[in-house]
């Protein structure tokens, strides 16, 4: 199975996407609604587009983009993880552990003693975030996703 060519239309598509979640990450009221009302389309047609270009749907894409913010702010030491938790938009730091676990294979205070000590510099965009070799699980969505962000 090859790696999607995007248009320019769906590139322009995840381009906006991506940058209003970046904008709007820690917003934990943050609805489907909203993504879809941004950029112009029901919630039907936004959820049939994204899951036709990257195989996941708009919740599982939102969340995926609040767990590599996530730890892209516990490498760069931006508080506790119950605070960096909040700042993605996860109100309940026991679900956002669990997501974490289902995405990197390790809760955010392993992630972050695995992680320790080794050289980063943060990124300014939540999708250059590196998932440090670990692939997003096909359970979670198509493995092209690895490859948009």
């Amino acid at each position: 199975e090859g790696i999607p060519v995007l248009s320019a239309n769906d590139k322009l598509f995840m381009d906006r996407l991506i940058e209003f979640i970046e904008d709007n990450l820690d917003n934990g009221d943050l609805m489907i609604a909203d993504l879809a009302q941004e950029l112009g389309m029901s919630r039907s047609v936004f959820f049939n587009k994204l899951k036709t270009l990257i195989g996941l749907s708009p919740v599982e894409f939102l969340r995926e983009m609040r767990i590599k913010k996530a730890a892209q702010l516990i490498l760069a030491d931006e508080g506790n993880m119950a605070q960096i938790a909040y700042q993605v938009g996860f109100n309940d730091s026991h679900y956002f552990s669990k997501c974490f676990k289902q995405v990197y294979g390790v809760t955010p205070t392993e992630y972050k003693i695995e992680f320790d000590g080794e050289e980063y510099f943060p990124k300014t965009k939540v999708s250059s975030l590196p998932l440090k070799g670990k692939k997003i699980p096909k359970s979670l969505g198509c493995n092209h996703f690895n490859d948009l962000l």
